[in-house]
């Protein structure tokens, strides 16, 4: 049966939930049954519109998973609803869900109190007012925050009025939360969350796109863990709906020619050719968790040897402490040096969270990368080729990385044959070399037009 195609006609928003386990569930579960949820069974998002936007909610019930990718930024957040039962008393917990919420910076949400059928007047307006408390403390302005009182239960036994008050929450979001702001201009980049293969179509990947755009039939490289290599996106899919470009935000299946499912794993990106490069060495500046944030009760010292979680990855990694510091003690923030096991895709700004055995400790971000490191060699997208008999093909296209001289040695995405640069023209004159950005023709010595065709990818063979 063919797919029905994705209409982008509204604005998309991610929208994270807070709360307990309990809470959480059940009103995702209502907004599901008022709105209509066109998710599949068994999905990690739940997709739905309002009058006015589109709306994503990631599905995270185990609190480790939550903070770790709420708080690293593996998951955004654009707008959030703080859940909680409008009977019982405040907990700690309510207090920890807020202090997250803040954590992942955002400066607006809405509460929705539960059980608010049960006639407990009292205790859901002292609780309100504790509620409140809270958020002016942790820098939320609490006069303005808007209330919502319901009844999830209600909801999913079919009570209108109840139902109303889900409808009314939505709107609430849609007025309260700004648009989010637009990343469609940077670079694309989706960092890898599981890969799947299609029988008789090819390996599909799946994630969030973080930033920029991807359309069909755009040239994509998988950047970490391994050697960097290019690909040849051929579809895109968000819920079972077909689309010609994704965009940032968006849940996606990407469809890559040529791929086989070895060739990734999860903690790998997608990027746009040469936006981005895979370190080992790095300087960041970390905040260290104190114990009541749920991080470490004692210091570390160099020589530290935690896991770094970098979007869909824990990686280990070694510590050196800069400035002169011995040790580092929670509450306080530091300078440091890292160097991971393994090369994981990342830039000067690429935040990461500090975990020891599940648990988060630390977040920082990254403030530099040692320029040896970063990868300048040759990338081209083929645009076209042909045969020169006797002599080799001639590949056309734009230099997007590097510099690539006479006699250099190349290869083609999904091939392992290498191929001998014999002869480089732009402009229609023969140079040495060419660099980034030229418009190009290389002769590749023993090469075929099937080695080379329009959309494979060419890159330095060293």
């Amino acid at each position: 049966m063919a797919k029905e195609r994705f209409n982008r006609t509204k604005p998309h928003c991610n929208l994270g939930i807070f709360g307990d386990t309990k809470h959480k569930t059940a009103l995702i579960a209502a907004i599901s049954k008022v709105f209509g949820s066109s998710s599949p069974a068994n999905s990690s998002n739940i997709e739905f519109e309002t009058e006015k936007r589109h709306y994503t909610i990631t599905i995270q019930t185990n609190i480790n998973d939550f903070i770790k990718n709420y708080v690293t930024g593996g998951i955004k957040i654009d707008a959030a609803i703080f859940t909680v039962s409008g009977t019982n008393a405040l907990s700690s917990q309510d207090r920890e869900n807020i202090l997250l919420a803040q954590q992942t910076g955002l400066n607006k949400i809405v509460v929705f109190m539960d059980d608010v059928d049960i006639p407990i007047y009292d205790i859901t307006t002292i609780k309100a007012i504790g509620i409140r408390n809270i958020l002016s403390e942790f820098g939320f302005d609490a006069n303005k925050t808007p209330f919502i009182y319901g009844d999830t239960n209600g909801v999913l036994n079919g009570v209108k009025r109840w139902e109303d008050e889900i409808v009314k929450l939505m709107k609430t979001c849609d007025d309260y939360f700004p648009l989010p702001e637009s990343d469609k201009n940077k670079p694309f980049l989706m960092p890898i969350e599981d890969i799947f293969v299609i029988t008789g179509r090819g390996t599909v990947v799946t994630g969030r796109v973080e930033r920029g755009i991807v359309h069909i039939a755009d040239t994509v490289e998988r950047v970490g863990l391994r050697e960097t290599a290019s690909f040849l996106v051929t579809g895109i899919e968000m819920f079972r709906k077909l689309l010609d470009e994704a965009q940032p935000g968006d849940n996606v299946g990407v469809l890559l020619r040529g791929a086989q499912k070895t060739d990734f794993a999860r903690g790998m990106v997608l990027a746009a050719p040469g936006s981005i490069f895979a370190h080992t060495d790095f300087e960041a500046e970390i905040y260290l968790l104190k114990k009541e944030e749920g991080g470490r009760s004692t210091p570390i010292i160099k020589g530290y040897r935690p896991q770094f979680f970098f979007r869909t990855i824990d990686v280990t990694g070694t510590v050196q402490l800069l400035d002169g510091l011995s040790t580092v003690t929670p509450g306080s923030t530091a300078k440091i040096k890292v160097k991971l096991i393994l090369p994981i895709a990342m830039e000067v700004g690429t935040r990461f969270a500090i975990r020891e055995g599940g648990r988060t400790v630390a977040c920082g971000v990254v403030t530099k990368i040692p320029s040896t490191t970063i990868n300048s060699s040759f990338l081209m997208t083929v645009k076209d080729s042909f045969v020169i008999t006797g002599r080799g093909v001639v590949a056309s296209g734009i230099v997007e990385r590097g510099t690539v001289h006479m006699n250099d040695r190349v290869k083609c995405s999904g091939s392992t044959n290498v191929f001998t640069i014999t002869s480089i023209t732009v402009g229609g004159k023969n140079v040495e070399e060419a660099n980034k950005g030229d418009n190009v023709g290389l002769l590749l010595r023993g090469a075929s037009k099937e080695d080379v065709s329009p959309g494979s990818v060419l890159c330095s063979a060293k």
